[in-house]
């Protein structure tokens, strides 16, 4: 897989959420100027599609495979997939609500805040899988 290249799963996350954050505040301009240039629309959402196609779509279900202890992995993973699916399901349900009250621009800068905030938790909190088997990332995380 792509991901596993020669920087790892976690460089490669941070690399593209980056971009993403950078494609949801040309979005947010896009809305800022009036929908000017119109170009920049379609510009920014297929590079949001492609750049989130490659980190942010499959490298969390990548490493949610990796992280969790042998002993609760299946559970938690049911969990992990419980909470995905529930926040992009809040997410398509209010995104008109939000966009009336808010406008298109403050939502797609909020969006790119949030792209933000990913990137920083994974600079912080997400250890690098590349080269480690299961038995050593567990001995990592939860300890002997």
């Amino acid at each position: 897989m792509l991901a596993d290249g020669p920087c790892g799963k976690k460089t490669f996350a941070e690399y593209f959420i980056h971009r993403d954050g950078y494609l949801h505040h040309l979005f947010g301009n896009f809305f800022a100027n009036n929908k000017h240039p119109s170009w920049l629309a379609l510009v920014a959402l297929m590079g949001y599609i492609a750049f989130f196609s490659l980190a942010m779509g499959p490298v969390p279900w990548l490493i949610m495979s990796e992280i969790f202890p042998e002993n609760v992995r299946g559970p938690a993973c049911s969990v992990a997939t419980l909470a995905n699916w529930a926040g992009g399901f809040l997410v398509t349900y209010f995104f008109s609500t939000i966009v009336d009250v808010l406008s298109p621009t403050v939502v797609f800068f909020l969006f790119g805040a949030v792209c933000a905030a990913c990137a920083v938790f994974v600079n912080t909190m997400v250890p690098e899988t590349k080269g480690k088997s299961l038995a050593e990332l567990e001995k990592e995380l939860v300890g002997p």
